[in-house]
């Protein structure tokens, strides 16, 4: 035990010191209905400590979005497996599909040290809807063609629809401008992508 808590306590000050700002760990998620995994992280990458590989958050903020923060990653089951499958008109023979049905940055419009939710709703189906698989979420965001955030997690999903939220909470010296972010849901067998924008006043 006690090497346990050395260990993670080596690690933490090795963040500190090469961030100068402390990353808090992801955490593992449950496949339960609003579950959440914190992740506050500041200018350099994510790091994780402990858990699984499967419902871990890493990333980073940089350029534009130095001094922001990253935080609970949060989702929510909407539709079961038999209810995806009947809004797609499923059929196993098509294989494993993962469809974006929706993405938004939510006020589409804020201000340095506001905080945007970026969400995002999608359908993973199965031809066996009790299988679970690994599902990666990619969020990049860009500003001005550059990349100033990529906060990342994977999930184990079985057959259903899902929303899924990252808020992202901006430096109070935030870089006025349009901020695209692009989403990347993927599994070993499909992959979606969808891109939203807001604007920083």
């Amino acid at each position: 035990m006690k090497k346990k808590i050395i260990s993670v306590l080596l690690i933490v000050a090795f963040v500190a010191a090469i961030s100068g700002c402390g990353g808090s760990a992801g955490k593992t998620v449950s496949d339960n209905k609003g579950a959440a995994v914190g992740a506050t992280l500041g200018a350099t990458a994510g790091i994780l400590l402990g858990g699984s590989t499967s419902g871990r958050i890493a990333g980073g903020l940089i350029g534009a979005l130095v001094g922001g923060a990253i935080g609970h990653y949060a989702y929510d089951k909407k539709r079961s497996a038999d209810e995806t499958a009947k809004t797609y008109n499923y059929k196993s023979s098509q294989g494993s599909i993962v469809s974006i049905e929706n993405a938004s940055a939510t006020p589409s419009k804020v201000r340095s040290g506001d905080t945007v939710e970026i969400a995002i709703t999608y359908a993973v189906l199965n031809p066996s809807p009790s299988v679970e698989t690994q599902v990666t979420e990619i969020r990049e965001i860009t500003h001005q063609g550059k990349l100033v955030g990529r906060p990342e997690s994977t999930v184990t999903r079985s057959a259903g629809t899902y929303t899924s939220t990252v808020p992202l909470t901006l430096p109070s010296n935030s870089t006025p401008g349009t901020y695209e972010v692009k989403t990347t849901i993927q599994t070993p067998q499909a992959k979606d992508v969808r891109i939203t924008r807001f604007s920083v006043l």
